[in-house]
Formats: structure tokens, C-alpha cells, sequence
């Protein structure tokens, strides 16, 4: 079961919408070609940073390296990272993924995903050498819209099935989700004029027992901050998270039942030409805690497509 679970954390989210590992296929924008990160400890304030000792890890961001290859058509086909983990992309003639495979220390994962004629994908498998370990089936309705998922766990012969409603907007509203043997869940969804979303609300039992999920927006509709509080309990935690334009985390905040702060997280990043993060430092409370270095080299494309096209003698 573990493993089938790791396989829904790496793909779920791409198998509810098309394939496309390469969402922006615009050639004026460049391919990462490689990226190392390190992190290193670090201790003073913005205006005066003491490097320390290297580490693996500071809070999500882990230490790495990762080589990315593209096909001609400028499509994901290879990642390899710290030299272990191996990822490859194969496409339909529409672009869109119909196999993943990771090699990591040994073992092999793999992920088959079957299409409708209109390129939504209908059928995912999920396979740990030559087992099959899950598989997921979507439905639509005639707005090709997303109304049923089933998940089949076929090691522990159990099941979760997601129902999904829509308004006359096409925006979704409901969502229950049945886990069997297990409980059923439901989550609401709510939307401005500006058909942004701004509330959810999870595990719905009634309007005074929930988790509240309210999302903020600036003027161009990207989402800047995140308030999660669970309405209905007498103690509870109250996470408050803020994006910088990027769309890359900047503050993490907990607060207590009397909106007393218990935890804070901050990150300030720098971004290269390519609005990419080169650069990430991290504080604890108003301390810094640590300094994350990002090195990124790009593809040149056009020279490439160029030196590909050349005719031998």
C-alpha cells in the first residue's frame, strides 16, 4: 500500500487534467538544461548573512542535482537526479503523456495512461515492476468536465470513488469523496464575481463543523494568501500562508485558537531573467536559518534546432 500511495503522490494531479508535461511551448522561452541546489546554514540578518556548513535539507527543499532532456519538439522526454533517480516521458501524436517511468535505487515504476477520443485521459494504470498496483478511471459529462473518478488499490483490495459537481458555469461546486471500507467526505467550493476561487470548505459535516480553506488575490487573479482554520472546534490552528508574484511560498504563519502566533516561516527569494529562483533565504521568526543557492543552465533552443537541421556531407 505504501508504495501505490507513493505512485498517487507523483501522478495524480496530472492524470485529472491533459497530459502535458510542457505546458508552454513558446520558443522565445528556454528549457532548464540542468539545475544544482545547495542549502547551507546560515545565521544574522538580510543586511549582514554568516554562510555555514552545507546541509540536505531545510524545511521542502532538499539538496540536488537534475539533468533535463527534450525531444525536437521541445517535450520533457528525461530527467536524471543525483544520478540515482531517473525519470522518462513517453507522448501520443497529441502531446500528451501516455507513459511515465522512474527508476529509483533499484526499483521500477510505471505509470500507462489511455485517452478519449477528444484527449482527455480515461484510464490510468500504475505498475511497481510488472504489478499492477492501482488504477484510476475517469468519467465526463458533455462538457468534458470531470464527474467521477474511481481509484482501485489492487493490493489491498480496497477503493475511493470522487463525485464531482458543477455549476451553470462550469465551476465546480461539490465534491464527495467515498473511501471504501472507510468514510465519506465532503468539500464545497465558492467563487467571487471574478469566478476566482476564495472558499473552500473540506470535510463539510455542517456549516458550524468544517475546515475552512479562504484564498486571496491580487489584481490580476494570483493568488497571494491561504487562511486555513477549522470552523467548529474550541482549540484549534489557524495556518496562514502568502505567495510573493511568482507564486512561490514567502510566509508561513500558525496561529492558536487566540490568534496568538506559535510559528513563523518566511523566505526571500532572488529570480534570474527567466523568473526563476536562483536564490532562497529562509528565516525562522526574524532570524535567518538558512541560504539556498540555485544554479540553473538553459538549452539555447534555436542554436540547437539549428546545428540538429544541418545537412551532412
Amino acid at each position: 500500500m505504501k508504495s501505490t500511495k507513493f505512485l498517487l503522490l507523483i501522478m495524480f494531479l496530472c492524470f485529472a487534467c491533459k497530459q502535458k508535461a510542457e505546458v508552454d511551448q513558446k520558443k522565445d522561452i528556454p528549457k532548464i538544461k540542468s539545475e544544482n541546489i545547495s542549502i547551507f546554514k546560515a545565521t544574522g540578518n538580510i543586511d549582514s548573512i554568516k554562510i555555514g556548513n552545507e546541509i540536505k535539507q531545510s524545511g521542502f527543499t532538499k539538496s540536488k542535482s537534475k539533468l533535463y532532456f527534450y525531444d525536437s519538439k521541445r517535450r520533457l522526454k528525461k530527467t536524471i537526479e543525483d544520478s540515482t533517480k531517473i525519470d522518462e516521458y513517453l507522448y501520443t501524436d497529441f502531446d500528451s503523456i501516455k507513459k511515465f517511468i522512474r527508476e529509483n535505487k533499484n526499483q521500477k515504476y510505471v505509470t500507462r495512461i489511455e485517452y478519449n477520443k477528444k484527449n482527455f485521459p480515461i484510464k490510468r494504470t500504475d505498475l511497481m515492476g510488472n504489478k499492477e498496483m492501482m488504477i484510476i478511471t475517469n468519467k465526463y459529462n458533455s462538457d468534458n468536465k470531470i464527474t467521477l473518478i474511481e481509484t482501485n488499490y489492487l493490493e489491498s483490495n480496497s477503493k475511493t470513488i470522487i463525485k464531482k459537481k458543477y455549476d451553470s458555469n462550469g465551476q465546480l461546486i461539490k465534491e464527495v469523496t467515498q473511501r471504501i471500507p472507510g468514510e465519506i467526505n465532503n468539500k464545497l467550493y465558492k467563487y467571487n464575481s471574478q469566478k476566482n476561487l476564495v472558499i473552500i470548505m473540506d470535510n463539510f459535516v455542517n456549516d458550524s463543523n468544517y475546515t475552512e480553506v479562504k484564498n486571496y488575490y491580487n489584481e490580476k487573479k494570483t493568488l497571494i494568501k491561504e487562511v486555513i482554520k477549522p470552523v467548529g472546534s474550541k482549540k484549534y490552528m489557524t495556518i496562514i500562508q502568502k505567495y510573493d508574484k511568482e507564486g512561490n511560498l514567502k510566509e508561513h504563519l500558525e496561529l492558536n485558537e487566540n490568534q496568538d502566533t506559535t510559528r513563523i516561516f518566511k523566505s526571500e527569494y532572488k529570480y534570474d531573467s527567466n523568473h526563476n529562483w536562483i536564490q532562497k533565504i529562509n528565516f525562522y521568526k526574524d532570524s535567518i536559518s538558512s541560504v539556498v543557492k540555485r544554479e540553473i543552465k538553459y538549452e539555447h533552443w534555436e542554436c540547437i534546432r539549428c546545428l540538429t537541421s544541418v545537412k551532412r556531407k
